[in-house]
C-alpha cells in the first residue's frame, strides 16, 4: 500500500475502483461508507463512491446490487 496515498498499489497498480454501497447494508458497517477520500494515489482520487438503495430486509444480497443500473454501468465500462 502506498502509505502516503493509501492506494493499494500492489494489488491495484492502475485504473480506478468503484465502491458501491447501500447505507442500510449491515455488512458495510455503520460508519461512513464513503471511502474515496481515504484512498489516493499520488494525491489523486482513485475511488468513486456510488450510493444505491437496495430494497427489502437483507440489503447485502449480490442480486440486489447487480439489480442496480449504476453498478451494471460500471461493470459494462470495464468490459467495453
Amino acid at each position: 500500500m502506498d502509505r502516503a496515498g493509501r492506494w493499494p498499489a500492489k494489488r491495484l497498480p492502475t485504473g480506478s475502483w468503484s465502491n458501491v454501497y447501500d447505507l442500510l447494508d449491515p455488512v458495510c458497517g455503520f460508519a461512513d461508507r464513503r471511502i474515496a477520500g481515504s484512498f489516493r494515489a499520488a494525491g489523486r482520487l482513485r475511488v468513486t463512491d456510488i450510493e444505491v438503495t437496495n430494497e427489502g430486509r437483507w440489503r447485502h444480497a449480490i442480486g440486489k446490487y447487480l439489480g442496480q443500473e449504476l453498478l451494471r454501468d460500471r461493470i459494462r465500462a470495464v468490459f467495453a
